[in-house]
Formats: C-alpha cells, structure tokens, sequence
C-alpha cells in the first residue's frame, strides 16, 4: 500500500504539477503515511477489542457445533485446540481429531479398551490416558501409537506434560511423575502419596506441582524434589477441576462452587456460586474465568473484580451461555473463542469475534445436516450419566468424596 501511494507522490500528482521530489520529501512522506497507517491499524485493534469485549459481556457469539457421532456410548470428555484442528478424546474409548476447516473428523485413533479421560498434546505427540488406566503417546501427525504406560492401577483421571516432565493422577489416590527423554523413553520418577481418595486433576510449572481430590483438598508440592508444601482446605465436596497459573489457583467443586486460592499463603481470597450442580471443568486467564457444569451451563466470570474484594459477589457473573443439552465436561478458551464438550456428544466453539449481527446471538452452525433443526435437537433429553462414584469406589450420586471418572 505505501509503495503504491508513494508511486503515485513520485510520478503521478507531482510529476503533473512540475514539482521536483528528491528523496528527502519520499522519505518524509513515506514516514507520515506509515505513521497514519500505524495510528488506523492502532485504532482498529482498539475497535475490534471493545466490540470482543462487549460481546463476551452480552454474550454475543457465532455458535458451530461438532457432532460426534459416537459408536456405543455417548459423550466428549477432554479436548485441546488450535488454529489447526480440535483433538478431543471420547467415551467410546476413541480419539478424534477435527479439522477446522470445515470441522471435519480426519483421524480417528483407537487403542485404549475405556473411556478417553484426558488428554494434551504438542507439536510432537498426542498423551492421553484412560479408565482403562494405562497411558497413551500417539504421533500428532500420523496418529500412530508410539508408547503405552503402565502404572496406575485404576483410572488415569487427569495429566499435564512440559518439554521434559510429566505429571498424571489417577483413581487410584497416587500421583505419578515422569521424566519424558522422547516419546519412547519416559521413566517413572516419583510417586506422590497423600490425598485419601481418587486425585481428579493435577496442574504444575516449575515450581509447584498441585494437584485435586475427591477427598476435598488441594495440595500443593514442589516440582524440583516432589517435597510436600501445603493443603488448601475449604471445599465442602470433592474437587473435580482446577487450574494453577501464576500466584493464583483456580477450582471448581462438586459442592457447586468456585474458589479462588493464593498458592503461596494457601488462602482463598474469593467464593464464587452460580452453577447448580457440580463445577467439572476451570479455565482461567488475566481478565476472565470460564466455568462448566453439569448444569449445562457455561459461566463467564470477571477474574479482576473477584480479585477485588470491595466488588459484591452478584456482579461477578459476566454471563451464562446455555447451548449444550447434556453436562459440560471439558472446555479451553483463549481471547476470541470458547471450545467445549459435553456428554450430549458435541463439542460447541462460541465465536466472540466473528459475530453476525444481523441474527441473533444464539444463532449457531450445526455442520452435521442431520440434526440442523436446534429446536428439534434441544428437545430430546439425553441420557443421564452414570452416578458419580465415591472414594472407596461404590456408585452413589451424593458423594461427598467423588471421583469424577465416568465409564
């Protein structure tokens, strides 16, 4: 564009008024033109951000919808995302991954004999772990098996991998930690003991590995030598999520609530109630907390305010988005977009950019023709999930201390 524009100012409106331009009056006017696009370019980022922004306050949003379409048993339990693809791990024991161009299904890894519990993935590898307890590392672009773990004897609930280190928990109370060398080479290193029912979620960086259970506590260790450092207590039920960033943690509980810890003094700063059933998956960053239940429901809450404690509690709810028909298990979002799944075998991303201001917000794209009438679709109660097992492992849907692990 401004190579055009100084074409022009050299041969064109110049050269037609006999004015001699050297490149001293190019270069001025190359600067100011860079300047004025510098300012529009700034101006709109400026305008794109506050139109983002009052869209995830009212809730406005592009709504596309996955659908499944699992074999035997219905529902979407773990997923990651990026510009590329969805990488979502199913109930019907298999691993799924969605093109978002077109949101097409392109792989389907199977292997695991149980339900697909968690996963993460990187440039390299695809990890994943199963109620059939073991550990699976696929290749990211082949989808070819390349190790399978063997520790845990129950359940692998949840798991987090940097560049070198591992982390799982299991059903079974224990929480591993491995170092990764390479995708074939990934050695046990330690074994954290100390949670008295089945650990739901664990999160760590350098410095602190922390992990949840259904016993009703977070605990806190040190990554380097797996010391133990502390216990955050102040959940009534199990914990079934959370996220560590930074200073803060982030947890949500099956007594319907949210709490919000400093890691270092082990204090909860802020209880936030809203959800009606069990809070089941957490996400936060520096502005907003984004929170999934088996309500149904998706919550937009404003990190910043309920860091402040002056701001009253009824203020703290940004939004409530209602699409799915089945429990929110699992959801990631990042400054544009929230991606989520649910046992009503979907997986909805809501679009806080792209917005269609000529339908309303709830409009959505349903890439599976079959089922494009949403009311039709909103209509049929889904089957409910199984009971949520107690610490000791017996089906009773008022655990105190539950695991979250469905079947």
């Amino acid at each position: 564009m401004l190579i055009n524009l100084l074409n022009v100012v050299r041969s064109g409106i110049m050269g037609q008024i006999g004015l001699q331009v050297n490149e001293s009056v190019l270069y001025i006017v190359y600067r100011w033109l860079a300047g004025y696009e510098t300012w529009y370019m700034l101006l709109l980022i400026f305008s794109y951000t506050q139109n983002m922004e009052s869209n995830w306050k009212c809730g406005r949003h592009k709504l596309t919808r996955i659908q499944c379409h699992s074999e035997n048993s219905k529902g979407v339990y773990c997923l990651q995302y990026d510009d590329k693809k969805i990488v979502s791990g199913l109930r019907d024991n298999t691993i799924k991954i969605w093109e978002r161009d077109g949101f097409e299904c392109v792989n389907t890894l199977q292997g695991h004999i149980g339900s697909v519990l968690c996963l993460q993935y990187d440039e390299n590898v695809i990890v994943t772990g199963s109620s059939d307890s073991t550990i699976r590392v696929w290749d990211v672009t082949t989808g070819v098996m390349l190790n399978t773990l063997v520790h845990h004897c129950e359940a692998v609930l949840h798991l987090r991998f940097n560049i070198n280190t591992m982390v799982t928990c299991s059903k079974d109370r224990t929480i591993a930690v491995w170092d990764m060398k390479a995708p074939s080479d990934i050695v046990l290193r330690r074994v954290l003991v100390g949670h008295r029912a089945a650990v739901n979620v664990v999160d760590f960086d350098d410095k602190y590995i922390v992990s949840a259970s259904g016993d009703r506590t977070i605990k806190v260790w040190r990554t380097s030598t797996s010391e133990f450092v502390r216990t955050l207590r102040g959940h009534r039920r199990g914990i079934a999520c959370l996220q560590y960033r930074g200073h803060h943690v982030v947890s949500g509980s099956s007594d319907n609530t949210i709490r919000i810890w400093d890691i270092e003094c082990g204090a909860c700063s802020r209880l936030l109630e809203g959800h009606d059933k069990v809070v089941r998956c957490i996400r936060f960053d520096d502005k907003r907390i984004v929170s999934g239940a088996y309500d149904g429901t998706i919550k937009v809450w404003d990190l910043q305010a309920a860091l402040d404690p002056r701001v009253p509690a009824s203020s703290l709810c940004l939004r409530t988005l209602v699409e799915h028909t089945g429990r929110v298990f699992r959801l990631q979002f990042d400054d544009f977009q929230i991606v989520s799944s649910s046992h009503d075998d979907t997986i909805l991303i809501w679009d806080f950019l792209e917005v269609d201001d000529t339908v309303p917000s709830s409009a959505n794209m349903d890439v599976d023709p079959a089922t494009s009438n949403r009311a039709k679709a909103r209509s049929v109660t889904p089957p409910s999930d199984p009971p949520l097992p107690s610490a000791n492992g017996n089906s009773r849907k008022d655990a105190n201390n539950n695991s979250k692990t469905e079947k």
